[in-house]
């Protein structure tokens, strides 16, 4: 079969992302390699998926009719590429391969759809636009870890690679049959590189088929030492804490040091502390944006209105916080301060909810712009009735990464935050019309009056946006 010609692909709406430019390239893909076209790239991902298929079949990925991985088109960016149902991966051609759009019907090839690979994919590729690649499967150490309901601990090198960077699904409710339960299941994964699904399997996403399959195959080995550990009763003895990150983060190709690139998943660990630094100017942009609107002075419908749009381009990526301002506490959410206008018209703070945190219900008392750039988090609206009594005022609000909302006392400025999952860390960005440490709130106790307070912030020192030596000059 040779490439698909763009001409055969009908899709059902315009390309939410047209690439026009050259497709990017990654830390292991060669210095001379040509830019590839787009016929070009999709054959690239076709092979590299069927490839995909053949390999699980080896090392014993495949379970009957269970398993899929899909490869999203890179041009028509709502579609993907998957297995038909019922063909055994080990002879899984490229020219058996299907394109699917948003709404499973199949655009280019013939036979049947897996349900399941289609509910479950489709709402992580629209979930993760920095998702190419998705791969679920039934292996036999998989499940057995699985029915276990825990993430893997640090206990080897290689499993370092899922320290904080993969998440656990734990409400299992059979096969998965409808969009419904995909999203669910792509809220737990969250921005990580994959999720345990208990009673079911793992999951696992990357930026290319290759990364996306690749953290199946170090799953895979990381598996069965825990399993084996906890079926002899082992006492299991930790890295210490500060090494685990590093560990994986320290570990670079045996050609050359990665590039800086766009990150494997929202919360890459992967990135090194330089890195960081080098996407640092993302904040001091944003403060930029910021600063300009505050110095406008519009109205202030005006100010959130395009305060909201640079705050979503901001948490569009997690690349850039630094790891200092991204730190749980066990015992209650942190505020860490990004940024305060000098004239304390505004600043910028990061709030870091460890798992099952959550505020009391409190107000603001001036304008305010949350994004979610990592995790997940409700938020519960409360609102003041004739006789001046607070009600929760509809249902939690959930906010998943990317996702932006206001707060202000112009359209309701009280509501109560909390951490969506109970077993990871959730990570928003925060801006506010003062100082907000400093800012006199108040707390609402149930049955109870009012009791003020002033936050302050969880750090000392802030992150430095102003040494521009160390970033590429383009920025």
């Amino acid at each position: 079969m040779s490439a698909t010609p763009i001409a055969t692909i009908k899709s059902d709406k315009p390309s939410a992302d047209p690439r026009h430019a050259p497709i990017r390239k990654f830390w292991f893909d060669d210095d001379d390699t040509p830019t590839r076209t787009l016929a070009e790239e999709r054959r690239h991902r076709q092979e590299r998926l069927a490839g995909a298929f053949r390999l699980f079949a080896r090392n014993g990925f495949d379970q009957g009719l269970a398993g899929h991985i899909t490869a999203r088109d890179p041009e028509c960016s709502d579609h993907f590429w998957l297995n038909p149902f019922g063909l055994h991966f080990g002879r899984l051609r490229v020219s058996d391969l299907l394109l699917v759009n948003r709404h499973g019907e199949i655009v280019v090839g013939a036979g049947p759809v897996n349900q399941a690979a289609f509910a479950i994919h489709a709402a992580i590729h629209e979930a993760r636009p920095d998702v190419v690649a998705a791969a679920h499967t039934h292996s036999l150490y998989g499940k057995a870890w699985s029915t276990l309901g825990r993430t893997l601990a640090p206990l080897t090198q290689d499993s370092c690679a899922f320290y904080e960077n993969h998440s656990l699904f734990g409400d299992f409710r059979g096969v998965v049959l409808d969009t419904v339960e995909g999203a669910r299941i792509a809220d737990a994964l969250g921005a990580h590189k994959g999720v345990i699904l208990k009673n079911h399997g793992i999951l696992t996403a990357g930026p290319s088929v290759e990364a996306g399959c690749m953290v199946v195959h170090r799953a895979g080995q990381c598996v069965p030492r825990a399993t084996a550990r906890r079926s002899r009763g082992q006492s299991t003895t930790y890295r210490p804490r500060h090494r685990h990150a590093h560990t994986y983060a320290g570990r670079a190709p045996l050609r050359r040091a990665p590039r800086v690139r766009e990150p494997l998943c929202g919360a890459d660990r992967t990135r090194t502390g330089v890195a960081r630094l080098m996407t640092i100017h993302k904040l001091r942009r944003f403060v930029g944006t910021i600063a300009a609107l505050v110095d406008e002075a519009p109205r202030e419908s005006e100010l959130i209105e395009h305060g909201l749009e640079a705050l979503r381009d901001l948490v569009r990526e997690d690349d850039w916080l630094p790891d200092a301002y991204a730190v749980p506490s066990p015992e209650r959410y942190q505020q860490y301060l990004l940024y305060a206008d000098a004239r304390q018209r505004f600043s910028v703070v990061s709030f870091v909810w460890g798992p099952g945190q959550q505020t009391p219900v409190h107000d603001h008392t001036v304008w305010g712009l949350i994004g979610v750039l990592r995790g997940a988090e409700y938020a519960q609206p409360y609102v003041r009735d004739a006789a001046g009594a607070l009600h929760a005022h509809g249902a939690e609000v959930r906010l998943r990464r990317g996702d932006v909302e206001a707060v202000s006392p112009a359209i309701g400025d009280i509501h109560r935050v909390r951490n969506a999952y109970d077993d990871q860390v959730s990570i928003s960005i925060h801006v506010y019309g003062a100082n907000i440490g400093a800012v006199r709130r108040s707390t609402y106790p149930h049955d109870a009056p009012p009791k003020p307070f002033i936050s302050g912030y969880s750090n000392d020192f802030l992150p430095n946006l102003w040494d521009l030596s160390k970033e590429p000059a383009a920025s």
